[in-house]
């Protein structure tokens, strides 16, 4: 079965007793990992280290039959083993495949993947078995990290401001991994004070905002070509994916078009950005002001159609390209330095 964007957070924590394999892909590693987790702890005895197998998917290319003889394999302890592949590939399909069918012997099959195509066969084969599952891991919109902000702070007994969860989310990398880190870094931050305001954020996000996408954004958006060179670089040295970061300076240059938009009709650029949803991270609204006195609608156009195409190219390929990714952003601070 296929697992839909807005379901997959209550799927992950409450998955059906039917399905017994679990294909977790997608873009955002942080998410894939994070979510393989949830499903493993679910049913391995934390007290018995022979109850989750990992492989990997090269293993499982030289020897199908060995998913087999692991799955049917039984902890000490008794309970549901786990088998945990890793790197997964369509290589790994033909070895899935006799699993989806026997709905994994008995145990929970988690398999971890990059960003498969909707061609992918081993994608195919979780998509359309009942005892399977395929969850797609995407990095996350705006709506999206907001929730996971409020979520997390709720779960650590923390409250947080309307002004604040925005801020924090528009400031955060859009890798769920990273996110969670640095979100629980903030818990830390905030001691025994039960509420998170926008002035705490500002105070503690300092390390995480110097390596976030809006950091690549702000650079790109002004025309700074060091800065941006810079800060994809950073990016790139996080382990954040090249579609998470092509998707998130795609958000920005498409709400600078909206705004820029606004004010071609009139509207001055401080009403402009104030009706932006979410808000501008307070920070950033200097950076987006000076953006709307150079960017035309025109040019925010041939910027979102340049990043549309480097992360269609990306996803053609299925080898994410980050030289082709880097051209594109200093194209777009390029188009950014630009006069009116």
């Amino acid at each position: 079965m296929k697992v839909t964007a807005g379901k997959v957070a209550g799927f992950v924590a409450r998955p059906p007793a039917g399905v017994a394999v679990f294909l977790v892909f997608g873009p955002d590693q942080g998410a894939v990992r994070d979510h393989a987790k949830t499903l493993i702890g679910q049913v391995a005895r934390a007290d018995d280290p022979f109850s989750v197998v990992e492989l990997s998917g090269p293993d499982l290319a030289k020897d199908p039959g060995r998913l087999a003889d692991e799955a049917r394999s039984v902890g000490f302890f008794g309970g549901i083993p786990v088998v945990n592949v890793r790197e997964g590939t369509d290589a790994a399909a033909a070895a899935l495949k006799p699993a989806v069918e026997a709905a994994g012997w008995g145990t929970r099959i988690v398999v971890e993947a990059g960003d498969l195509s909707p061609r992918s066969a081993l994608r195919k084969l979780a998509e359309g078995a009942d005892a399977a599952a395929a969850i797609g891991c995407y990095p996350p919109d705006a709506t999206a990290m907001a929730e996971l902000v409020r979520t997390r702070l709720q779960a650590a007994g923390k409250r947080v401001d309307a002004e604040a969860e925005h801020a924090l989310a528009a400031a955060l990398p859009a890798d769920r991994g990273v996110a969670l880190n640095e979100i629980d870094k903030l818990i830390l931050y905030l001691g025994d004070d039960d509420r998170l305001t926008v002035e705490m954020v500002a105070a503690a996000i300092g390390d995480a905002g110097e390596r976030s996408i809006d950091d690549l954004a702000m650079a790109a958006g002004t025309g700074d070509l060091a800065g941006a060179d810079g800060a994809y670089r950073r990016l790139i040295a996080d382990n954040i994916s090249v579609v998470a970061i092509a998707r998130g300076l795609q958000r920005h240059v498409a709400r600078l078009y909206q705004a820029a938009n606004r004010v071609a009709a009139g509207t001055g650029p401080d009403q402009a950005i104030k009706e932006l949803r979410p808000p501008v991270f307070f920070k950033h609204v200097p950076a987006v002001r000076r953006q709307l006195g150079t960017w035309r609608p025109d040019r925010l156009e041939r910027a979102l159609a340049l990043l549309t195409e480097a992360e269609a190219q990306a996803k053609r390929t299925g080898m994410p390209d980050g030289a082709l990714l880097h051209r594109v952003v200093l194209q777009v601070a390029r188009l950014g330095a630009a006069r009116r």
